[in-house]
């Protein structure tokens, strides 16, 4: 009895569905909204009925990532005008007026 393919089983995942189990593989493959699959873009594996939130925390991460390098560079680019400025002030300063 265990080997009929007609013979009705719940997901092994526990998405909650049954059906036959000459449909596992289907099921498994195509079907279930517990199935994992890997992220093209981190590799990490998550349920495919997480796939739009997980697609939004890794572009959240992403952008926090390339606003958080440019924050760096106009920190940066701040501190490199402020010595450019401040070199001239040195220079300025230090010149002398013929009057």
């Amino acid at each position: 009895m265990e080997t009929c393919g007609f013979m009705s089983i719940d997901c092994p995942n526990g998405c909650g569905i049954r059906f036959e189990k000459r449909f596992m593989n289907k099921h498994q493959a195509e079907d279930c909204p517990k199935r994992t699959v890997v992220c093209e873009f981190c590799r990490i594996n998550y349920f495919i009925i997480n796939r739009v939130i997980h697609k939004i925390l890794y572009l959240l991460i992403k952008v926090k990532q390339i606003l958080s390098s440019k924050m760096k560079f106009l920190i940066l680019m701040s501190v490199l005008n402020s010595k450019f400025l401040v070199q001239i002030y040195v220079q300025i300063k230090n010149l002398h007026v013929v009057k």
